[in-house]
C-alpha cells in the first residue's frame, strides 16, 4: 500500500459485499447534499486520504494492500436509495405530527444546490434525499426517548424500505 494514499476506517462504516450502515449512509449522503462545493470524490476523502475499509484496521491487511477504497459514485447510490424511500419517509413524517403536532419541517422547499443536477428526475430524487434525512432527524429527536428507542431500519424494514 502507497503512504498516505489511503486511511484505514477506524468506524466499521462499509462491510465487504455491499453491508453499510445507515448512520453512515445519512452521514455521507448529508455531506455531499449539505456542501455546495463537495463532490463525491471530496465525500469520501479523509484528510485528503481515501477511506478503505478493512475488519482488521492494519496497513498491511489483504484489503488495504490493494487500496480497496469507497467508491465516490457509491454516495450517488446511496442518495438515490434515500431518495427512492418516499413511503418510509411519509410514515416517519405522520408519525412526528402525531407527537408534535407543531412541527413544521413537512412543509418546507427541499432546496438542492442547481450545481447537483442537470436533469429534473435527479434533482426529483436529491430533494426527496434531502427530504428523508431531514426527517429521519426529526424522527429520531422526536422518539428518542420512547421505550424502546425508535429507530430506522426497524421501520423501514417493516415497510418494505419503500
Amino acid at each position: 500500500m502507497r503512504q498516505g494514499l489511503y486511511r484505514l476506517s477506524p468506524l466499521p462504516f462499509a462491510a465487504p459485499h455491499r453491508r453499510y450502515s445507515l448512520d453512515t449512509i445519512r452521514q455521507f449522503v448529508a455531506a455531499y447534499l449539505n456542501q455546495d462545493k463537495a463532490s463525491y470524490d471530496h465525500v469520501c476523502l479523509d484528510d485528503g486520504r481515501r477511506i478503505v475499509y478493512d475488519d482488521e484496521f492494519s496497513p498491511s491487511s489483504p484489503l488495504a494492500e490493494r487500496g480497496a477504497a469507497l467508491v465516490p459514485s457509491t454516495v450517488w447510490r446511496w442518495a438515490a436509495m434515500l431518495g427512492g424511500m418516499t413511503e418510509t419517509a411519509a410514515q416517519m413524517t405522520h408519525l412526528v405530527r402525531q407527537r408534535r403536532p407543531a412541527a413544521s419541517f413537512h412543509r418546507q422547499a427541499w432546496l438542492v444546490s442547481p450545481a447537483r443536477y442537470r436533469s429534473l428526475q435527479r434533482k426529483q430524487v436529491l430533494q426527496e434525499a434531502l427530504k428523508w434525512l431531514v426527517v429521519a432527524r426529526a424522527f429520531l429527536e422526536t422518539f428518542a426517548d420512547a421505550s424502546p428507542p425508535a429507530n430506522i431500519p426497524n421501520l423501514a424494514t417493516v415497510l418494505s424500505w419503500r
